[in-house]
């Protein structure tokens, strides 16, 4: 026993509730009080700066090399409701998974189907781990749509996302696209984002012309509650046995 760990239990800092002979020490080596130092370790890791990212539940994670065990649906869901839309610019500032959320349910009331609404729902899970560019600076960035791919090949196959398209059978060229049908979602969504949220009513949008908004009214939530939301969600879309019902 450590010379450090025998003068603590002399000095009597701290008595086991298990004692049994009034030394304040119970003898059993699976007491954490007593025995500390025979208990499981936390893992250590070996991290470079600048080579991995944490996430919410504990892990080291490489974007560019996410490895299926590695992705955790809380992660997305508690890195998506911290994520503010449209770099937190609109008068209203609304989170990524208000925005899902909803978008997942519009998807389902036009399709009745819960591979199309669970698509809808996770279409943005890369952002939860290389984050959110606004459009008009993602087109300077192709390294960072590059990087969102590699992320979105393993999240399609962690959660067996079924509504999406691979154009390229080269796989260094393969780029992975959401079905028509929730892309065209996804535009009216963001129209009616922009209606209801941007401070400036006066501009019109060419997107406006293109696609109606959704007569549903966006309530932005605080990132807990936006997290919670969305875990309930993905549990109700990914149950093949659940009945889906509009619970936000």
């Amino acid at each position: 026993m450590p010379e450090k760990q025998i003068k603590w239990r002399k000095g009597k800092k701290r008595i086991c509730p298990n004692d049994t002979n009034g030394d304040g020490d119970c003898g059993q080596k699976t007491c954490a009080i007593c025995y500390p130092e025979h208990q499981p370790q936390p893992k250590i890791w070996n991290i470079n700066y600048g080579s991995n990212m944490t996430t919410f539940s504990g892990r080291y994670v490489n974007p560019a090399d996410l490895q299926l065990d590695e992705i955790d649906i809380e992660d997305i869901a508690h890195g998506l409701s911290n994520i503010c839309r449209f770099a937190g610019q609109f008068a209203l500032v609304s989170n990524l998974r208000i925005i899902l959320l909803l978008l997942a349910w519009m998807v389902f009331e036009e399709s009745k189907d819960k591979d199309f609404a669970l698509t809808a729902l996770l279409h943005d899970a890369p952002e939860a781990y290389v984050c959110d560019l606004v459009r008009c600076v993602k087109k300077f960035c192709p390294d960072y749509r590059r990087l969102e791919q590699m992320v979105w090949h393993p999240i399609v196959r962690k959660f067996n996302l079924r509504c999406i398209y691979v154009y390229s059978s080269i796989p260094s060229e393969r780029k992975m696209h959401i079905h028509p049908r929730i892309k065209e979602a996804d535009m009216r969504m963001l129209v009616t984002e922009r209606r209801q949220l941007i401070s400036d009513k006066s501009a019109v949008w060419d997107l406006e012309t293109k696609y109606l908004p959704y007569e549903i009214e966006i309530d932005p939530a605080p990132p807990k509650m936006a997290k919670a939301q969305f875990l309930q969600a993905f549990k109700l879309f990914s149950d093949p046995t659940s009945v889906p019902s509009y619970p936000w």
